[in-house]
């Protein structure tokens, strides 16, 4: 069949009929009833009640030969029309089958290295150092000013300013919020609150009544120690 197939390629034959095959079609057959040889041959004729017999016959030649087979092709012979071919698979086959001891090591020795380098690539680890540097500078600082006197008067207001300064290079959210407190160090004789002194000598703690009432009885608790208003 050269040029269309050559020595040792594999052909796939597709199952037919002898009813679906035309003149001009590869088809492969048994040369003679029973045998195990196969030949893949084209069809030159299709021959219709062959010889009144009711059944279609079939000639066929190989495209490397000079003259039809001799012999005719009857329908229990035809195996199919050949689909397409694998060129030279039929030589491998057919090494494998006279030189399994040379092969079967090789496929050992290729199994292996194909496991190994599949572990290998499923297992191995890199480590890679993402280094990230940040010029920004967040740097924020608090300041307030406020000069306490030393001598207040009952109900005098003192403001005192507090904010917050951005020293940074970016801006920045700042959220703040103050606190007054008052403490009653100790009171001297007279009345007057004082700021110095030990913790034995500190009167009662300031009543929980509102502020105005506080400032009602500023001569009691002095005047430094009742009325300390934070503004700002």
């Amino acid at each position: 069949m050269v040029p269309e197939f050559s020595s040792g390629d594999v052909v796939v034959v597709h199952i037919q009929s002898a009813q679906h095959i035309e003149v001009g079609d590869i088809i492969t057959f048994s040369p003679s009833p029973g045998s195990d040889a196969y030949l893949t041959h084209r069809v030159t004729q299709k021959l219709e009640n062959y010889e009144g017999t009711q059944v279609t016959c079939f000639r066929t030649q190989g495209d490397a030969n000079n003259a039809e087979d001799p012999f005719v092709i009857g329908e229990d012979q035809i195996v199919g029309t050949v689909a397409f071919h694998v060129p030279k698979l039929g030589t491998a086959i057919r090494f494998v089958q006279l030189r399994w001891y040379y092969v079967v090591p090789l496929l050992l020795v290729a199994a292996v290295t194909v496991a190994g380098s599949t572990f290998a690539w499923f297992t191995s680890q890199d480590e890679v150092t993402n280094r990230l540097s940040a010029s920004a500078d967040f740097n924020t600082t608090i300041y307030e000013d406020f000069t306490p006197k030393e001598d207040w008067t009952p109900g005098e207001s003192v403001k005192k300013e507090v904010g917050a300064i951005n020293t940074g290079s970016v801006d920045s959210f700042v959220r703040m919020w103050l606190t007054g407190e008052m403490k009653l160090l100790a009171v001297d004789t007279d009345g007057t609150a004082l700021f110095s002194g030990t913790p034995a000598a500190l009167p009662p703690p300031l009543p929980t009544q509102p502020m105005r009432h506080w400032r009602r009885r500023a001569g009691q608790y002095g005047r430094k120690a009742l009325h300390r208003r934070i503004a700002g």
